[in-house]
């Protein structure tokens, strides 16, 4: 599931502790021991080498775009700048290219993209990995509601489950959406 950018980058120090945890191999009561960030960031660049050397092991291991993208927000977090890990961006990036679903590339170039989240929807929209509803969903997932209703003008609204989600999401440009494509159907008719 996609989920907002901001939202998955506020990670909670119980979340850096089971991430230690699931890329060791060894239960390390040390980590447990860590009751706040800075502790535990400090216990890590202790033991840099080791928790790189297991982090880079378990995102080459994990299936599924979800699981590589939680792990990757952590790889970066502890371990960006790194020369292996610009070496697994470049790896994570082509793979992401070769996925059939835009929002799975989106999913992980966000995270590897030196770009603000909007130009990066746009790149993907005009390269033809996402259609115009994708970019919409994303675009509200991202609460960015004025991009996703630029594209969702361009868009048939023929898509429930995004117009609803829109709706909740944005209300009033929602109305004005709908206005809008109110105005566009009588014009359309009364020159047929």
């Amino acid at each position: 599931m996609l989920d907002n950018y901001f939202k998955l980058m506020n990670m909670r120090l119980e979340e850096m502790k089971e991430y230690l945890h699931h890329i060791e191999d060894n239960y390390d009561e040390n980590i447990d021991f860590c009751f706040m960030v800075s502790q535990l960031n400090d216990y890590v660049n202790n033991h840099r080498e080791h928790y790189l050397h297991l982090a880079l092991k378990s995102i080459i291991n994990e299936k599924g775009v979800d699981a590589i993208e939680k792990n990757l927000i952590m790889l970066l977090y502890f371990f960006n700048g790194e020369k292996e890990v610009e070496q697994v961006k470049i790896i994570l990036k082509r793979m992401a290219m070769q996925y059939h679903k835009g929002i799975h590339v989106y999913q992980i170039l966000r995270h590897i993209m030196n770009m603000d989240n909007v130009s990066l929807i746009h790149i993907l929209f005009n390269k033809g990995y996402l259609n115009v509803n994708e970019a919409a969903f994303i675009n509200i997932v991202e609460e960015k509601y004025e991009e996703a209703f630029e594209y969702l003008k361009e868009s048939e609204l023929d898509n429930e489950a995004l117009l609803d989600y829109f709706c909740a999401s944005a209300p009033r440009l929602y109305h004005q959406l709908m206005r809008r494509n109110k105005t566009n159907a009588l014009y359309r008719l009364s020159f047929a």
